[in-house]
């Protein structure tokens, strides 16, 4: 599984919405949520499934006490979405760029999604009302070993502030 990671267009319009993105986050303390549309790739069925080993993931249960958000809400906090944050990270430290990975084993859902974001070190992901599997690959279609190295509340992130939150 290969791709491209986000070129200067989707780049250019991250850097347009970080204004706005501080706004929705409710705070302007911690780097803010990247996530667009433009800036992530779906994968179906075979192709993530043969790139991707379980014993490389960090699977994280999900929050049950967490209400669906809908396809927009889920990262505006200041409307009710999602706070809570898990931070992973390749598990070596000196690493290549690496993009993160995730997938809803639940869901029945057939795809992967990819961030196009090109990340080193690691990264916050926002921990939803299902089950998800997070996985670390670079654009050559390796994958990243990676692990849970903590977790926070966004507007309570402290040491975890300045990593991107994809």
């Amino acid at each position: 599984m290969t791709f491209t990671p986000q070129g200067v267009l989707g780049h250019i319009a991250d850097m347009a919405l970080v204004p706005v993105m501080y706004l929705f986050q409710g705070n302007f303390k911690e780097v803010p949520q990247r996530t667009h549309v433009w800036n992530n790739q779906k994968y179906h069925g075979a192709r993530y499934r043969h790139s991707v080993s379980d014993d490389f993931t960090v699977y994280d249960k999900g929050n049950f006490l967490e209400k669906p958000r809908g396809l927009v809400r889920f990262h505006l906090p200041i409307v009710g979405g999602w706070k809570k944050f898990l931070v992973v990270g390749p598990v070596l430290q000196e690493c290549t760029p690496w993009h993160i990975g995730w997938h809803n084993w639940n869901s029945g859902a057939d795809f992967a999604g990819i961030s196009l974001i090109p990340v080193v070190g690691p990264v916050r992901v926002l921990q939803g009302d299902q089950p998800m599997r997070f996985f670390g690959i670079v654009p050559q279609g390796d994958q990243v070993p990676i692990e849970l190295k903590g977790f926070g509340f966004i507007g309570k992130a402290g040491a975890y502030a300045e990593l991107p939150l994809l």
